[in-house]
């Protein structure tokens, strides 16, 4: 995706809703975005309220909140994860199988 497309995603969604990144937990290295989606996340608590907070803003998925977090609300969702595509089913001759082993 580039920058154009990511814009042009972007304008579709209300300019007011927050951003969130997929995390991954793969080898190191940076990962292009690939989707913007709606989905429902909950927003981590600021746990030390009197001092900056020091990490990142965390959201996560409602049902991985447990009582830590705010209560869900959608957010514009950066994915590295191209859009999943049906696959396409198809009928195998039950003969051509077990040639195969043969």
């Amino acid at each position: 995706m580039n920058v154009g497309e990511l814009m042009t995603a972007l304008s579709e969604l209300d300019p007011t809703l927050p951003v969130v990144m997929e995390m991954t937990d793969e080898p190191p290295g940076d990962y292009e975005a690939s989707e913007v989606r709606i989905e429902s996340y909950c927003r981590e608590r600021d746990s030390s309220p009197s001092s900056p907070y020091i990490w990142p803003t965390t959201w996560h998925e409602p049902e991985y909140a447990f009582n830590r977090c705010g209560p869900a609300q959608p957010v514009a969702y950066l994915s590295f994860n191209p859009p999943w595509k049906p696959t396409i089913d198809a009928e195998v001759d039950q003969t051509a199988i077990e040639a195969s082993h043969d």
